[in-house]
């Protein structure tokens, strides 16, 4: 009965996890916003390459390169301000590095780090438009 009951586990916790690698690929492109006490709005458009992020608050555009790394966990590299606060550029040698931890209706619950700070924030993301 245990090694049945093992068997069964080990199954429901592979199907949640291959479920959750669907899931996400169902948002790897599309339009999302983000909103935070500090910076307001974010709106994020996402293609298969770029990413890109308009903050009407702060009055800055950028775009970044997108790599997945996996189904849930992708890169922004190369920042680019395409208009806005010269202090938001950042280095080139930035990465950003974000992982989908699951996704309930129209909410994205991502945690995010980066190569150039120890912090670690996690937060929500909206599905505003999907391709």
């Amino acid at each position: 009965k245990f090694t049945i009951l093992i068997f069964l586990l080990s199954i429901l916790i592979y199907d949640g996890a291959i479920g959750q690698t669907n899931e996400c690929k169902s948002v790897k492109i599309g339009k999302f916003e983000i909103i935070t006490p500090t910076y307001g709005k974010t709106i994020i458009t996402r293609t298969k390459a770029n990413q890109t992020e308009v903050n009407d608050s702060l009055k800055y555009e950028a775009t970044f390169d997108l790599i997945w790394i996996d189904n849930c966990t992708y890169e922004l590299r190369n920042k680019k301000l395409v208009k806005g606060n010269i202090i938001l550029s950042g280095q080139p040698t930035d990465i950003l590095k974000v992982e989908i931890l699951k996704i309930e209706n129209d909410k994205i619950y991502i945690k995010s780090s980066s190569n150039y700070s120890d912090r670690v924030v996690e937060s929500v993301l909206t599905k505003i438009e999907l391709k």
